[in-house]
């Protein structure tokens, strides 16, 4: 897996894992990460995720469905 960080240089992104890895489909999962921040996190928080499945050397966006009433994908 791997991720790049387009957003504010105050926020660092040290770690982010998925597991189970590689991801099955349908099925549950469970994404962590772990920050450095450089100033006080305030009011609401909000990250885009985009997720892009590598088929054949080929970049596949996974689209946004729902599934139990949730938004998966991105």
């Amino acid at each position: 897996m791997t991720y790049s960080d387009c957003g504010s240089k105050n926020v660092r992104i040290n770690r982010l894992s998925f597991q189970p890895m590689p991801i099955i489909q349908p099925g549950n999962g469970r994404l962590s990460f772990a920050i450095a921040a450089t100033e006080k996190l305030q009011g609401v928080i909000k990250a885009n995720i985009n997720i892009v499945r590598k088929v054949g050397g080929i970049g596949l966006p996974v689209s946004c469905y729902i599934v139990q009433g949730e938004k998966v994908g991105s």
